[in-house]
């Protein structure tokens, strides 16, 4: 532990020295849907994978503990080359499109069990959505990162994890604290490479622990607020006739961070509602499995009634 520790200050020490140079790679430049105004790093899907992959090495050679997996840390390394790609370069849709997909059927050839063609494509458009789910999040300082350490908190406390899954978690975990860090503080942004990468370990995550439907409702609780938030406003896009596909800035969340005039405000009240909806949670969960599906079910129909009202009441205000 006290050299997984020492390696993380390592890092922390190196990524301050290197945005202190100046001289900054993977710039990202604000444009007319940004929330942010400055160019800004977008390194921080760098500092995540090659911190997986050093914690790995140290957990193997010098804890001698076991590996978790080729096949996980080939599809974590297709995700972040796909979104530092599209950091490098800036893809059009098709092409982000086609590396998607290529990259979520390679995920769901590994490990998909079912032969059912149907659950298949009901399994790709899912992965998908939630893919970009995490990718729209980078756009507000901090919330990708909260997301990430409650969905983790969840998966601790209510799933069984194996240890070899266990270890690889903390690794996860020990550089968004330092990436958390610069963030706030406007300096570094995980990236599409970091997004891509989040999504895809959340996606490995969940496959590894996932028994039954029951765990695909508990995956929909948790990321409960982006679910309602993209799907209202695919359907509200396709109301209008207009192109879904089309990057826009008109979620929930960017509305109120330029309402508020920054991030933390928007940033602490989704860590209480996040808080609040553990707490519930950690209520129902004792109950039996159709309960705890009840009650999901019912809070999802709550929200997604009173949604449209507070988006439209945001908006208007």
């Amino acid at each position: 532990m006290l050299l997984l520790l020492t390696e993380t200050i390592l890092i922390f020490i190196l990524l301050g020295i290197y945005l202190k140079m100046g001289k900054v790679l993977l710039v990202d430049k604000p444009n007319h849907r940004s929330l942010h105004t400055n160019p800004t790093s977008s390194i921080g899907g760098v500092v995540i994978f090659i911190s997986l992959i050093l914690f790995e090495i140290t957990n193997y050679y010098v804890f001698k503990n076991d590996l978790i997996g080729l096949n996980f840390y080939i599809c974590i390394s297709f995700a972040f080359f796909i979104g530092l790609i599209d950091d490098l370069r800036i893809l059009n849709f098709i092409s982000k499109v086609i590396l998607q997909i290529m990259l979520i059927i390679f995920l769901l050839y590994n490990f998909y069990t079912s032969h059912n063609f149907f659950l298949f494509v009901i399994s790709l458009i899912f992965v998908f959505h939630f893919i970009n789910i995490f990718n729209f999040m980078d756009g507000s300082d901090g919330l990708a990162i909260t997301q990430t350490f409650f969905f983790l908190l969840y998966f601790f406390y209510f799933f069984n994890i194996s240890n070899v899954f266990g270890h690889n978690v903390l690794f996860l975990i020990l550089p968004l604290i330092v990436i958390f860090y610069y963030n706030l503080k406007k300096q570094i942004f995980l990236g599409n490479s970091g997004s891509y990468l989040l999504g895809v370990y959340a996606i490995l995550l969940l496959s590894e622990n996932y028994d039954s439907l029951y765990d695909i409702f508990i995956w929909v609780y948790i990321f409960i607020f982006f679910y309602i938030d993209t799907s209202f406003l695919i359907l509200k896009r396709l109301f209008n006739k207009e192109n879904i596909f089309k990057a826009h800035n008109n979620h929930l969340y960017q509305i109120l961070c330029k309402k508020f005039g920054n991030h933390k405000t928007f940033l602490m009240i989704y860590i209480c509602f996040n808080t609040f909806m553990f707490l519930i949670f950690f209520i129902i969960f004792n109950l039996s499995i159709s309960s705890q599906i009840y009650y999901v079910l019912l809070i999802l129909f709550l929200l997604t009634s009173i949604y449209p009202y507070i988006y439209y009441k945001v908006k208007s205000s």
